[in-house]
């Protein structure tokens, strides 16, 4: 099953996603991240191009790379492959690219034939201000965080609709999506066996975006809540609506957030493994006491020592992607991913500002981007 090399078609595939990253996306990331703002000239290249649309279903990997020789996808591999080197090139310009598949995955798991169709037109074309559409999920709150069993958003039928009122926070593409994914409960006192997910578009009465949030890192993607006013919502707008079985609203939040720790585990890959290409570079070309920084015992070998902990963190993560594509239960593999590579990146970061020392702290240093943004991760 698993193995410690990509094969051919993947690696090229990885070397397709380096390339764009660095000829497409590294070129503004500082522009981005200075203004705090959603990449919208960027974006729309993306989606007249197709990226846009394959990245928010996740699907560029499988078309490019096919089924392996056992027959098994490789879809989950190589999303996390493209994700570090998008990553690599700039991690909130990555976020804003690929943050409408967290909408979409449990559109996706839960939502019948119309449904799905429903979303993915909603998401073609361009918006009223001439921008590529953006689909947002809605599951952390206020008072309950991102524990399913907490919600206060609350669900209430009427008729053939359901009255949605309360809050979410912390939405990426929160305060310019066109279509909405937010979970609520039909009854706080139920805990988790209320959960369900409602598809909400952008023009209905009662929901009103917040605005977006100023962030330490991770400028480039766009975070901000959602407010519901008596938010009516048509009862085939639920998830599941009509398919014939229960909503499995519990079980796909838990599984939209077992998903993102993997693209999470990618992300700060991708960090990480930046600023140590930048440490490592700067000290071949910095010389101290007559030598190059690098050929200092001090410098060498906690950058080598880094450059061994990233490699694990992504041998840990290739592992936790491929268990998901062969359908293996990977719960504790993806957990092991993300809290194995967001502190191997943290440490990468840091160790380039410690190298870099004054140099790495300023503003307009790629270093000191860095390392504002993968902290963002750790949370």
């Amino acid at each position: 099953m698993f193995t410690l090399e990509l094969t051919e078609p993947m690696q090229a595939v990885r070397n397709l996603a380096y390339t764009y990253a660095r000829d497409e996306i590294r070129p503004i990331a500082a522009q981005y991240d200075e203004l705090e703002e959603m990449p919208w000239p960027f974006l729309k290249r993306a989606a007249q191009s197709g990226l846009l649309s394959g990245l928010t279903r996740m699907e560029l990997s499988s078309k490019a790379v096919g089924r392996r020789q056992d027959d098994v996808s490789s879809a989950s591999l190589m999303a996390t492959v493209i994700m570090e080197e998008l990553a690599w090139g700039c991690a909130g310009i990555t976020m804003a690219l690929a943050s409408s598949s967290l909408a979409w995955n449990p559109v996706q798991a839960m939502g019948n034939s119309e449904q799905q169709k429903f979303f993915l037109e909603t998401l073609s074309g361009l918006d009223e201000q001439g921008r590529p559409k953006l689909a947002a999920m809605g599951l952390t709150e206020p008072e309950a965080g991102s524990d399913i069993s907490r919600l206060r958003t609350v669900a209430v039928p009427d008729g053939s609709h359901y009255i949605l009122n309360g809050s979410k926070r912390f939405m990426s593409n929160g305060a310019s999506a066109s279509i909405y994914v937010v979970w609520a409960t039909l009854d706080p006192s139920a805990g988790r066996a209320a959960v369900r997910a409602f598809l909400i578009p952008r023009s209905t009465p009662g929901l009103i975006p917040g605005k977006k949030e100023r962030k330490l890192g991770i400028r480039a993607s766009e975070t901000a809540g959602l407010t519901l006013e008596d938010c009516r919502v048509p009862a085939e707008m639920m998830l599941g609506y009509g398919s014939g079985r229960a909503p499995r609203g519990l079980a796909a939040a838990k599984s939209l957030l077992e998903t993102t720790r993997p693209l999470v585990a990618a992300l700060a890959l991708g960090i990480g493994r930046a600023a140590l290409e930048y440490a490592m570079e700067y000290a071949q070309t910095q010389v101290r006491d007559g030598k190059p920084l690098a050929q200092h015992q001090s410098v060498a070998f906690p950058l080598a020592e880094v450059a061994a902990e990233l490699t694990a963190a992504r041998l840990l993560l290739w592992k936790a992607a491929e268990m998901a594509d062969c359908m293996l239960h990977n719960i504790k593999e993806n957990a092991m991913a993300k809290f194995y590579a967001v502190p191997a990146a943290m440490r990468a970061a840091s160790l380039a500002v410690s190298i870099l020392g004054p140099e790495g702290v300023r503003k307009g240093c790629p270093v000191e981007k860095w390392f504002r943004d993968v902290r963002v991760f750790d949370i």
